[in-house]
């Protein structure tokens, strides 16, 4: 691996931690949703550098959310879940944190073989919906009891589906979305500066 890739990919690291922490904290927020823009410089490093490189980013991401979620920074959520189940909330949390750019990936790759401009925008978009999707469909089948306990069995689909996860995934996917043409120059500017080619380094 490559001075120069090391480096970058450090760049992003620091970017995941930075953002996400001012996510969980509360300091990035459109009215009362927190936003995880941690997503941003992870699919910068999955459109660059490629699988392993998401991968370890994503991973990163979740230890962070991990983090706040355990010592309760994060508003006291993920440690109601963590009292309830707790290896579970910790698979939950790094399941979806890093099975998210990883399908994004081969999301990437498979549109990128028509058209790399597409491939990067759809891959884009695709990341915060596999984020949200395992996170509402892990709620619905292993803490259902917990959720009709906690918020009332009429109430349980709807908190996961709107108040859980809705509105913050709705402006996650259109940042996301919004931003992905940014993230395609970022990734023609790599290849240019570096002179890599506009094939992912680790394929």
């Amino acid at each position: 691996m490559s001075s120069k890739k090391i480096t970058n990919i450090a760049l992003l690291t620091a970017l995941v931690i930075v953002l996400q922490v001012l996510s969980s904290l509360g300091l990035l927020k459109i009215g009362q949703f927190s936003l995880a823009l941690s997503f941003i410089p992870i699919m910068i490093g999955v459109v660059c550098f490629g699988f392993w490189t998401g991968l370890f980013l994503g991973f990163i991401f979740s230890t962070v959310v991990l983090i706040f979620g355990l010592t309760g920074l994060d508003g006291g959520f993920t440690l109601l879940l963590f009292q309830y189940k707790p290896f579970l909330t910790v698979f939950l949390i790094y399941l979806k944190g890093c099975l998210a750019p990883v399908v994004a990936y081969f999301v990437y790759k498979w549109i990128s073989k028509k058209s790399d401009r597409w491939g990067v925008y759809v891959s884009c978009g695709i990341c915060p919906v596999v984020n949200t999707a395992i996170f509402c469909s892990m709620m619905l089948l292993f803490y259902r009891s917990w959720l009709i306990n906690f918020f009332g069995n009429e109430n349980a689909v709807k908190i996961v589906f709107i108040t859980l996860a809705g509105w913050n995934f709705v402006i996650e996917f259109l940042i996301n979305v919004l931003i992905s043409p940014v993230i395609k120059v970022v990734k023609d500017l790599y290849a240019k500066l570096f002179g890599e080619n506009k094939r992912l380094e680790d394929e």
